[in-house]
């Protein structure tokens, strides 16, 4: 993927930017990487895609209608050389419309798309879109201290979060700081679960260490990845049932559907509004309305009952 993607971004040369969401500059959820959509992109941008893909357009050349349908026929129905040798074609020439033709530049740029070019994708970091060296978070040495949150800072921040909240009418900004909210509690649980993992610097072979750092990052960015580590370092260790799981965040169903796409909750005064297809009640719809300030205690609670659990 970073050789196609280093190219695309040589040739597009797309708005790269840290991804705040909308709480400014309060939170950091990597980086993201912006390419020109169909109306921004350049015409030079559009050949050198073509280049690349090796598409061929013949833009602003006089073609001969022989060669035009000769192309056409060998092209869209496998018509064979003596075949096409034995037609009659007209003697005329056209001229094929240049680049800047409004339904030219259109039948281009879905050519583009349709062979990969991420005309007017945006690609974002914390959903696992970018190469390593466009990530934000990028060095694998360090991958491990990031995620290191002691419990008191972690409920500094949710308290923080529970003010900006009670303070916004915005309903958009208060789904926002909702979802910081989950964010930093996945930030909390990763940091937790990095703490009974073996302690990787006492592996001398670099070889060895990198690939486990890799493992254990693949790993911990998904929540099934999360509970496996758990479960193989912690989990298997314990005789109390409660403690041998790792638990779900939380209203983790609100996190997938703010993260995915806000309009499907709705925010009502302070309490926020949800649903979701519940497949444990045969595909039915739960729906779910809750206080904020009651949900971002839920999330101290879990957090704290973790710590605990870890400490002990």
């Amino acid at each position: 993927m970073s050789d196609f993607f280093d190219d695309m971004v040589e040739i597009l040369n797309p708005y790269i930017d840290i991804n705040t969401g909308a709480s400014r500059d309060e939170w950091n959820y990597g980086n993201y990487v912006e390419f020109p959509d169909s109306r921004s992109i350049s015409d030079d941008q559009i050949e050198s895609l073509l280049d690349y893909f090796r598409l061929e357009i013949p833009f602003g050349e006089t073609i001969s209608f022989e060669e035009a349908l000769r192309e056409y026929l060998k092209g869209v129905y496998d018509v064979s050389d003596d075949m096409l040798d034995s037609l009659d074609y007209p003697s005329e020439e056209f001229d094929f419309p240049g680049i800047n033709a409004g339904e030219i530049r259109e039948l281009a740029i879905d050519l583009l798309i349709e062979a990969g070019a991420p005309i007017g994708e945006t690609l974002y970091e914390d959903a696992g879109e970018l190469p390593e060296s466009y990530m934000y978070w990028n060095d694998s040495d360090d991958s491990f201290d990031q995620y290191s949150i002691k419990i008191v800072n972690y409920k500094q921040e949710i308290e923080l979060i529970k003010n900006k909240v009670a303070s916004n009418d915005d309903a958009l900004i208060k789904k926002s700081l909702v979802l910081a909210a989950f964010v930093f509690t996945e930030s909390f649980v990763r940091s937790k679960i990095i703490s009974i993992l073996p302690d990787l610097n006492s592996y001398d072979d670099v070889i060895t260490r990198d690939i486990l750092k890799k493992y254990f990052d693949d790993k911990l960015e998904k929540t099934a990845g999360r509970k496996e580590l758990y479960k193989q370092y912690f989990g298997n260790s314990q005789t109390v049932d409660e403690f041998k799981k790792l638990s779900d965040i939380p209203h983790v169903k609100l996190r997938n559907i703010l993260a995915h796409d806000i309009s499907k909750s709705e925010v009502i005064g302070s309490r926020i509004r949800y649903s979701f297809i519940d497949n444990s009640r045969r595909g039915s719809i739960t729906k779910v309305e809750t206080e904020i300030d009651e949900l971002l205690e839920e999330l101290i609670i879990f957090s704290e009952n973790l710590e605990n659990t870890i400490v002990q």
